[in-house]
């Protein structure tokens, strides 16, 4: 299994990883990515649906072992629970991105105004408001 963090993160603790229980962890490191949102309420289907089950079910036994249940990184991944998701937003963000560009709407408020459409909409409407 390789990460999609894997060019860009900097955990010394990696869940994929088969010797991760034998790397120490020092306060202040940062912490995977995957295992912060993990500890998340009702992270998992979100996770599943982001990088598959196989991933999600590693991140989750690495939650468990021995490693993960005391110490400055338990401290970091109990803090981490009681912060909104990182990954939710953006899985929202994309999907509203996603559902906009499908529309070939603008990603402002609703206007009713297509990005399609030339120009003179937009200055119509902006001599109504002014």
């Amino acid at each position: 299994m390789i990460c999609n963090k894997f060019e860009s993160c900097s955990a010394p603790i990696c869940p994929l990883e088969a010797d991760f229980e034998l790397r120490p962890y020092l306060n202040g490191e940062p912490v995977c990515f995957y295992m912060s949102e993990y500890v998340k309420p009702n992270s998992e289907s979100t996770l599943i649906a982001t990088i598959g089950v196989d991933v999600t079910n590693a991140v989750s036994g690495a939650l468990l072992s021995h490693k993960c249940s005391h110490g400055a990184i338990y401290r970091r991944l109990k803090r981490a629970s009681t912060t909104p998701s990182r990954l939710r937003k953006r899985v929202s963000n994309d999907s509203i991105t996603s559902s906009a560009l499908q529309k070939n709407r603008s990603l402002e408020p609703d206007t009713g105004i297509e990005l399609s459409k030339n120009t003179e909409k937009h200055e119509s409407a902006g001599d109504a408001c002014g």
